[in-house]
């Protein structure tokens, strides 16, 4: 693969150059869109009802995750699952994300967690539902 800041300006080794990344990023584009569709309509199909986090994605996009969340196209995401939803008539709704990764799925019992806690791998304090 050839370097683009290598080339010379107005060069024309240069413009296919350009080109050439230009066509690799709209295929990884056009990738992530089909993902986007696929992922709406099967979680569509699995229940009528979708929640998910009301995340401030272009705060987000300014802080240090700035190139995961613009890499994995969150706003896309959420722009196609809502137009997907309408048209088949499923709900999808914005919860708010205070607490969400403190509550458990099963049961929601809310346990607290540290931010010590939460940025370790290992997490030897295991809570379960009864």
């Amino acid at each position: 693969m050839t370097l683009l800041s290598r080339r010379k300006k107005r060069s024309k080794r240069r413009q296919k150059s350009i080109k050439r990344v230009a066509k690799s990023h709209l295929k990884v584009a056009n990738q992530r869109k089909d993902f986007h569709y696929k992922t709406a309509i099967w979680l569509l199909t699995k229940s009528p009802v979708i929640a998910h986090e009301n995340l401030n994605i272009k705060g987000l996009a300014k802080s240090m995750l700035a190139k995961s969340v613009t890499d994995a196209g969150w706003g896309q995401f959420l722009q196609i699952l809502n137009t997907k939803a309408a048209s088949a008539g499923c709900l999808v709704v914005g919860v708010n994300p205070r607490g969400t990764s403190q509550e458990f799925s099963d049961c929601g019992a809310i346990v607290s967690k540290t931010l010590s806690l939460l940025h370790t791998r290992d997490n030897t304090e295991i809570t379960t539902c009864y």
